[in-house]
């Protein structure tokens, strides 16, 4: 057609467009591929100098939204950037999936204060999602100093729950690799759908349990964590969360294993870790916690979301259905 009209006008058949009749064609911005989140915590600065980080490395068809509690005025008027999102909650967990809400990036990707982005980081992670069962990356978090991996996600082991994989290392090993069950909120990407539908899962402040649970309910769903090894970000220190350790944490975590599984092991796994922890005091007490998880199921099974447990519940088989809509892949994977 445009062929066409291009032979006519250079036949002399029609003449030049006037201006008065020239009509502008506004240009849409294209959908992004990925959403990048950074949440406003209680370090300014901190915060900041991620963005920073960001926007100086900013990936191609990426939207960048941070997301706070009216605690952040836009000092520096980036509103042509960046999409400011005021959450109803100061909860992270709450935060990301309100702002993952407003995302239209298939891919959510969370970037908290403290970490530091670097050119091309986001690549491998995207990668990563090629495999249809992959809902979570864990990028490769290197400490800024040393250079050395701070974490490559997290996996559950008969010593301890949630436990930081190739901590100290230069690069994580294929075991790590192998036995990954998830990845650190603060440094994270989730495919959009299934980050919106898992919602707030577990009403809790402490964000290693509310990950923890979210995690386990998509894993129980079907969905799986992957390490993307070359996708690398940096941060001063590990956030106090990932190297906590108290009878608290192990008597929690082992209650919300066993509250959304519906398989109880607290004491069992509880005396295994003992066993093992022998030569680790500062394990001990969260070893002895998770014996006596079943004292804290009450209290977990009332903060968990009926509606995000109610999707391990479907009883088809593992199927993926895919669904072109409005330029998102909605995926939806059944128990």
């Amino acid at each position: 057609m445009i062929d066409r009209w291009l032979a006519i006008f250079e036949a002399g058949l029609i003449g030049p467009v006037s201006p008065d009749r020239v009509v502008s064609v506004p240009k849409f911005s294209p959908i992004p591929r990925l959403s990048i989140v950074v949440p406003v915590g209680g370090d300014i600065a901190a915060f900041e100098n991620t963005l920073i980080s960001v926007l100086e490395n900013r990936p191609q068809q990426c939207e960048v939204i941070v997301a706070h509690h009216g605690n952040y005025d836009d000092p520096f008027s980036l509103t042509d950037e960046v999409d400011f999102v005021v959450t109803d909650s100061s909860r992270l967990t709450s935060m990301i999936v309100e702002a993952a809400g407003r995302a239209r990036g298939r891919i959510v990707h969370v970037l908290a204060e403290g970490m530091i982005a670097v050119d091309g980081w986001t690549d491998p992670a995207m990668e990563a999602f090629e495999h249809r069962d992959v809902a979570i990356v864990a990028p490769l978090v290197r400490d800024q100093t040393s250079g050395r991996i701070l974490a490559a996600g997290w996996s559950d082991t008969s010593s301890r729950l949630f436990h930081r994989l190739a901590s100290g290392r230069t690069l994580p090993s294929r075991r790590d690799v192998a036995r990954i069950d998830g990845a650190y909120l603060q440094a994270s990407f989730w495919r959009r759908d299934v980050l919106c539908q898992l919602g707030d899962t577990l009403l809790t402040n402490d964000t290693t349990e509310a990950v923890y649970a979210h995690t386990l309910v998509a894993r129980e769903e079907g969905w799986r964590t992957q390490i993307a090894v070359e996708s690398e970000v940096y941060c001063a220190t590990a956030p106090a969360d990932w190297t906590d350790s108290s009878f608290s944490r192990g008597q929690r975590l082992r209650a919300i294993r066993d509250c959304v599984t519906e398989i109880s092991g607290g004491v069992g796994c509880g005396a295994v870790a003992l066993a093992r922890n022998v030569i680790r005091p500062s394990w001990y007490a969260e070893s002895i916690g998770q014996s006596f998880a079943s004292l804290a199921a009450k209290s977990v099974r009332k903060r968990l979301d009926a509606q995000s447990l109610a999707l391990i519940e479907d009883p088809e088989t593992t199927t993926i259905q895919i669904n072109q809509s409005v330029g998102h892949d909605t995926y939806r994977r059944a128990a």
